[in-house]
This record gives structure tokens, C-alpha cells and sequence, in this order.
């Protein structure tokens, strides 16, 4: 027999023997099974997704409160007393009123001192505007001029007011304050009530002072 056919009775077998290789290769591995060696594959990696935590509570219930409106900020009087008639309280904002006057072309009916006892802001006002007599403005016009200032406890204005507003209808700027400041000096020293006197020094005042003629 011929080397080539050894070689030809061999080839079958090398056959069958290269096909159950490749089986083996490409056939799952199942567990216990002696004829694959090999470990069967590991699953392929699942990373775990956790939820998100839930949102932190930041509501916080307000406490009870009352719907009535309290009563506004206030300050003691710097002095002292303060009690009895006029109040011994103060507002930081300090008090702002209007006072109007009325003109005549006699000068000398626009002043009317009075040694009244004054026992509240708003009386004060009104004794300055008593004494108060502005240059006259034409017919349909009025005079203005807004002041700032405080009394001291014996019912004189501290130092000079502060203007923060004028209307000279007619007249001069510069003669419409020299009219408030002469009712100033000639009003004051105003008659304080105890109490006033306790309370007023020290206290903003904003006064709008109106003059209108008496035959508009």
C-alpha cells in the first residue's frame, strides 16, 4: 500500500475530528457538562439606575397671625411728660398738614396774633397761618410755599425752616418766604399747653401753606 493511500483512509477521521472541534467552539456551554470545559460566557454588565431621591420640603407653615392692622410705629418724646392732653407720642415720619389762607388787599386783616393756649400740632398751624400775610397773587392764582420744621418746648420754631416748595404767582420767590418767616417772628413764641410743651420740641412738622385771594 501506497503512502498517498494511508493518507487517504486517515482523511475521514481527521474530518470527523476537526468537525467535533468546531462544534465544541461554537456550541453553548451548559452547566455540568464534561464534554466543554470552558466556563459558560457572563452576562453582560446591567449598571443599576437608581430613582432620584425625592425634593427636600422646604415649606415651613407661617405661625397664626391676626388680620387686624396694629397700630403704626412710634417714638417717645425725647423729653419728658409727654402724657395728658396732645399725646407724648411720636411718629418717625414726622406729621405733614395743609393750611390755607384767605388774602384781602388789605394787608393789615391778614395778620390776627392770638395768645390762645395751643394744645395740639394742628393749632399751631393755624396760629402761624393767622399771622401769615403773603404778597397777594392775581385773581385765579394762588401763593404757596411748603416748610419743614420743629417747635422747641416754649413754642418757638428751631432755627430757620427748611423751604422745600415755592409758588410765587405775581411775586418774588425771595418775598414769599421773607412772608412766612415774618409770620414766624411775629406768631411765636406760641402759648404750649403743658402737655404741648412736653411733646411738640424736637418733632418734624411739614406745613403746606395756601394763600388765596378773598374774591376768587
Amino acid at each position: 500500500m501506497s503512502t498517498s493511500d494511508k493518507h487517504l483512509r486517515r482523511l475521514p477521521g481527521l474530518i470527523a475530528t476537526l468537525a467535533l472541534i468546531a462544534a465544541a467552539w461554537t456550541t453553548p456551554a451548559r452547566a455540568g457538562n464534561p464534554d466543554f470545559p470552558y466556563p459558560p460566557p457572563a452576562a453582560p454588565y446591567q449598571p443599576q439606575i437608581l430613582p432620584p431621591p425625592p425634593p427636600p420640603n422646604l415649606y415651613k407653615p407661617l405661625p397664626p397671625t391676626s388680620h387686624e392692622p396694629g397700630p403704626p410705629p412710634a417714638l417717645r418724646a425725647p423729653r419728658g411728660g409727654g402724657g395728658g392732653e396732645g399725646g407724648g407720642t411720636y411718629f418717625p415720619g414726622g406729621m405733614t398738614m395743609t393750611a390755607t389762607k384767605i388774602l384781602h388787599e388789605d394787608r393789615d386783616k391778614d395778620v390776627a396774633r392770638s395768645n390762645a393756649v395751643i394744645g395740639r400740632p394742628r393749632q399751631a398751624v393755624d396760629q402761624l397761618a393767622a399771622c401769615w400775610s403773603p404778597p397777594l397773587p392775581p385773581k385765579g392764582e394762588t401763593v404757596e410755599i411748603t416748610i419743614r420744621f420743629s417747635f422747641n418746648d416754649r413754642g418757638g420754631v428751631v432755627g430757620a425752616p427748611r423751604t422745600t416748595y415755592v409758588k410765587a404767582a405775581g411775586a418774588t420767590r425771595d418775598a414769599v418766604r421773607a412772608s412766612i418767616l415774618d409770620a414766624i417772628k411775629t406768631c411765636s413764641p406760641l402759648n404750649f399747653s403743658k402737655s404741648m410743651a412736653a411733646s411738640a420740641p424736637g418733632y418734624p412738622i411739614t406745613v403746606r401753606f395756601i394763600g388765596r385771594r378773598a374774591d376768587d
